[in-house]
């Protein structure tokens, strides 16, 4: 059904959110409880499986993800407000349009997470599309018509305005050369988020 199939995708897109986010102790665990409920495998899972396996090989993997992302400068952050001309002014008006989204739609990181990223971080704007995705499927199956058109307005708008943009610019680390398993992550971070654009029509 339409629900079923907007579900596995929130599935999908919530494992491609930890598996950008910063590496914690709890990373293997959600990563395989969510292939468990349904997620799709994707070719850099068993790779990133591995390196979150223990405290030496998870070491190892938090040391890259800070020289991709953290220590790059701004062209590799995974942040949105990073990126783009005259960001200093656009910055506080992106980030409250962001927290906007997340406020009319009931979402906010869990405390219990280990390293909370900033609002406009890749993998929590990846892990809001998927709960957007998710109240979707929700409302479908229950036959509510004018909620379903609300969040899939939203959705749509927060490609355009947020996700598919971030998305696109983290592509272009050039330090990504030099690292296969999160060039892979990203890469399907990327076409996943294109897809959407292109089923509902997003034009970012």
């Amino acid at each position: 059904t339409g629900g079923d199939k907007l579900e596995t995708c929130a599935l999908d897109f919530r494992l491609a959110s930890t598996a950008i986010a910063y590496p914690t102790t709890q990373t293997r665990q959600i990563l395989l409880v969510l292939i468990e409920a349904g997620a799709s495998s994707k070719s850099w899972l068993e790779e990133l499986l591995h390196g979150a396996d223990d405290a030496d090989r998870r070491a190892d993997l938090c040391s890259t993800y800070i020289s991709l992302f953290d220590q790059g400068g701004r062209a590799a952050s995974l942040v949105e407000t990073e990126h783009g001309h005259m960001r200093g002014i656009a910055k506080g008006r992106d980030l409250a349009d962001v927290a906007a989204f997340y406020s009319a739609f009931g979402y906010s990181q869990r405390d219990d997470k280990e390293d909370c990223e900033a609002l406009d971080h890749l993998s929590v704007e990846l892990e809001f599309y998927a709960i957007l995705l998710a109240k979707e499927a929700f409302l479908v199956d229950a036959g509510d018509s004018e909620g379903v058109f609300v969040v899939h307005d939203a959705r749509k708008k927060f490609l355009e305005d947020h996700l598919a943009r971030i998305a696109a610019v983290a592509m272009r680390n050039p330090a990504l050369a030099k690292n296969r398993l999160y060039a892979a992550i990203l890469t399907s971070c990327h076409g996943m988020v294109e897809d959407e654009c292109r089923q509902l029509g997003a034009k970012p």
